[in-house]
């Protein structure tokens, strides 16, 4: 009986202490917006770096606005299986990785900026990805070809059900 008191009042501490959290979940909050644009407003190291980043994804967007495949057809191919080496899987690592980045910055400035072609630049992208992703089975989903390399594995009940939702 103790056992079972025990738990049930850990189990009510778990739910007590649980954050719920807002979503979509990003870097701050609707609240600490006005703050975040007060900086890069204000202060010269904040709207270098929104600059700088803006920098890097302008062309790609404004292309994307033009023609949306041109940039997704440069998204490497997943591997098959997990039977890469990861030496061999570094350059699908990267480029999966420069891909995704590009991705992160456009959702960043729209976020920042409100101009929809950065957030249908990140969608696209991002839809490209579950699209890929979600028909696969754990044993064939892998990025680079590598397990080790892969962060997709940990992820792909949640990308299937983002489909199913």
């Amino acid at each position: 009986m103790k056992k079972l008191l025990l738990g049930l009042f850990l189990l009510k501490v778990v739910f007590l202490s649980a954050q719920s959290l807002e979503h979509p979940v990003i870097w701050t909050t609707p609240e600490e917006k006005p703050e975040v644009l007060s900086k890069i407003q204000n202060h010269s190291w904040a709207s270098a770096i929104v600059s700088q980043v803006k920098g890097i994804v302008d062309s790609k967007v404004n292309s994307h606005v033009t023609n949306p495949e041109a940039f997704l057809n440069t998204i490497p191919a997943l591997a098959a299986d997990d039977n890469v080496s990861e030496a061999d899987a570094g350059s699908a690592i990267a480029a999966h990785a420069s891909i995704l980045n590009h991705a992160s910055y456009a959702a960043m400035i729209y976020y920042i900026s409100g101009e929809e072609k950065y957030a249908q630049f990140s969608a696209d992208v991002l839809w490209y990805y579950i699209e890929q992703i979600a028909p696969r089975r754990p044993d064939n989903t892998a990025m680079s070809g590598n397990y080790f390399a892969d962060l997709v594995r940990g992820i792909y009940n949640l990308l299937s059900l983002t489909i199913l939702w």
